[in-house]
């Protein structure tokens, strides 16, 4: 009797794992590219401090931008920079992003991102309304002075 119990476990094992390629790609979204351009001007505030009695320095500034593209909408980007050695031949600095962005993706979808972004790369790390479930990654660089050129691709997830 228990060598049947064993039979039909191993046969329901089996189906499931023939099966889990199959759900996987009813349910999957493909990937799209996406390419958008982010423009803002000044900073609408600068913030510097030094970090305890360190020689390491965090200076931080927010920006407005319009979001042209795949993207289009507000955002809203805060700048995070952290020096160490700050003021010595050593110094480094480490360099973060997050931007808030509310509006349209692919003239369709309507909702809130927070993109997260670093050293020449970014990701959608979150969503609401119709963009809850959308995420996506790239490359990111400076093209101008305030404006950034944003490539990647993107998905919904299931």
């Amino acid at each position: 009797m228990s060598r049947k119990i064993l039979v039909m476990v191993l046969a329901m094992v089996a189906s499931a794992l023939l099966a889990t390629p199959f759900i996987g790609s009813v349910f999957a979204t493909e990937f799209i590219p996406v390419n958008f351009t982010s423009v803002g001007g000044d900073p609408v505030s600068v913030f510097r401090r030094q970090a305890g009695e360190s020689d390491n320095w965090i200076s931080t500034a927010v920006y407005n931008l319009l979001w042209e593209g795949d993207f289009v909408g507000a955002a809203v980007m805060e700048v995070r920079l952290v020096f160490h050695n700050f003021g010595t031949p050593d110094m480094t600095y480490e360099y973060y992003q997050t931007v808030t962005f509310t509006g349209t993706f692919l003239q369709e979808y309507a909702g809130t991102l927070t993109i997260v972004a670093g050293q020449g790369n970014w990701r959608i790390a979150g969503g609401t309304d119709e963009l809850y479930n959308l995420r996506g990654q790239g490359k990111m660089q400076m093209i101008g002075p305030g404006t950034w050129s944003f490539t990647g691709q993107a998905h919904f997830e299931p």
